[in-house]
């Protein structure tokens, strides 16, 4: 309900919060640039309830969220909920840099069960953090990846990999360059029979040498 007005809310709150004198702060200490993300996320999580408070025709609205700030050499990630970010490589593929919070996520863990089951299980659409929920705190989760020469960082939403399975991402990403990737990716989602909203972002990275 509502979830592009929460959607909306989050990208305004970091688009503030990520100002030139926090970042010069904290960009050389890769401690201070995760706190800095986890704050501005549970910033827009704070945020999105309160607006929820003060509208109540948006009550219960809620979004997953998934960021990547890349600056020097490094890929900076922090997400809530099943939205991902995936590093592709040539060398090495397509990996998988979060890990999705959701009840079939705790399942594999637990060794319950088999991940390539994750997306026919009759619970898969069920997430367990998120921004706007009330009842249970965002707890976002962040991870800093050393980026090599050549690697394409994509962030996308559910819509995307309930629909496409990894290994068809990234024979798409293989088969694209960057400035139609995404395209190619939404019509694969949307040719599966995607239901959901499809958001995804791609940044190659290259070295000066490369």
């Amino acid at each position: 309900m509502a979830g592009e007005v929460a959607s909306a809310i989050a990208t305004d709150t970091i688009k503030n919060q990520f100002t030139l004198e926090r970042i010069k702060k904290a960009i050389d200490n890769d401690e201070q640039m995760l706190q800095l993300i986890e704050e501005t996320v549970s910033i827009a999580n704070d945020n999105i309830l309160n607006h929820s408070k003060a509208h109540p025709e948006t009550h219960g609205m809620g979004t997953t969220i998934v960021m990547a700030w890349m600056i020097n050499g490094k890929a900076y990630i922090c997400w809530c909920g099943d939205s991902r970010c995936y590093v592709y490589n040539d060398n090495r593929g397509l990996i998988q840099l979060t890990r999705d919070h959701s009840y079939v996520q705790e399942l594999v863990d637990m060794g319950q069960l088999n991940p390539e089951n994750m997306h026919t299980h009759p619970y898969a659409n069920i997430i367990t953090h998120c921004l706007g929920d009330s009842g249970n705190a965002a707890q976002p989760e962040c991870h800093v990846y050393n980026m090599n020469d050549g690697d394409i960082i994509l962030l996308c939403s559910d819509g995307l990999t309930t629909m496409c399975r990894d290994p068809e991402i990234e024979q798409i990403i293989k088969e694209h360059d960057p400035a139609t990737c995404c395209e190619s990716l939404i019509s694969s989602a949307l040719e599966n029979g995607g239901y959901d909203n499809v958001t995804i972002a791609m940044c190659e990275y290259r070295t000066e040498q490369g």
